[in-house]
């Protein structure tokens, strides 16, 4: 399968060792250069320019205490060797007026569907069919459109934070505003992902992990331990009663 290695390796199960074959996710360093800063990412090596657009964007807009909706952006590969790959971003400050002829709230969802969507969300092949059940180690996050019922793009990774990254970068490449829809998440909600997911512009997240104290925020509506095999989910929060019942 392709962004997947296949090394043998030892396992102890039942009383006993076996050599099996073991599904591992390729990641690769990248360095990121945009007009304030740098950075450098761990990830797993598709799509990479999409990436790299959103973790510039959310940078930008923690440094500016400016929405992510009032930049736009472009990305050139300045090496394409694996190991090394370096991209530049170019931000732009977008019309103040279109951001907000665009904003609008997310919708609410009742508990079944709600547990509906999660269970697509998982269920969803992704870029690379497979990779998520294969490895163990992807996260995912999805943008959910409640007017169509739909997720309108998937992101996967290694890291979490970088699959919020990834929505953001296709969301400007898109003319997408992230906060008009409803942020699907495999991980738990920390005070990090919380932070970032801000900058974003969402006010409506769901996890199917746990979430702490720091990730909860007024204003917020957030869900965690949503788990549909198990019919459940809990709303640690949701200041703008966006889940019905």
């Amino acid at each position: 399968m392709e962004g997947l290695q296949s090394p043998d390796v030892r396992r102890w199960q039942d009383g006993h060792w076996q050599k099996v074959p073991e599904s591992v996710a390729s990641e690769e360093r990248i360095r990121i250069v945009w007009s304030e800063g740098e950075a450098f990412l761990w990830a797993w090596p598709d799509d990479l320019g999409t990436l790299c657009l959103g973790h510039a964007l959310l940078e930008y807009a923690g440094n500016r205490g400016t929405p992510v909706g009032s930049v736009g952006g472009q990305v050139l590969s300045l090496s394409d060797e694996p190991g090394k790959r370096i991209f530049q971003v170019r931000l732009s400050p977008l019309p103040a007026a279109e951001e907000s002829a665009r904003l609008v709230e997310p919708g609410t969802l009742s508990p079944d569907s709600l547990l509906h969507a999660m269970r697509r969300f998982l269920e969803l092949p992704g870029s690379c069919p497979g990779l998520w059940k294969a490895t163990g180690c992807f996260h995912r996050a999805g943008l959910f459109d409640v007017r169509c019922s739909s997720f309108v793009c998937l992101a996967e990774d290694t890291g979490r934070h970088n699959c919020l990254d990834r929505l953001v970068g296709w969301a400007c490449l898109h003319g997408v505003l992230p906060g008009n829809h409803v942020l699907f998440l495999s991980s738990r909600i920390t005070g990090s992902l919380l932070t970032r997911a801000k900058r974003a512009g969402f006010c409506f997240l769901v996890g199917r992990g746990a979430v702490t104290s720091v990730g909860l925020d007024d204003g917020m509506t957030v869900v965690g331990f949503c788990r549909p095999g198990e019919g459940r989910f809990t709303v640690f929060q949701d200041a703008g009663c966006r889940v019905l019942g």
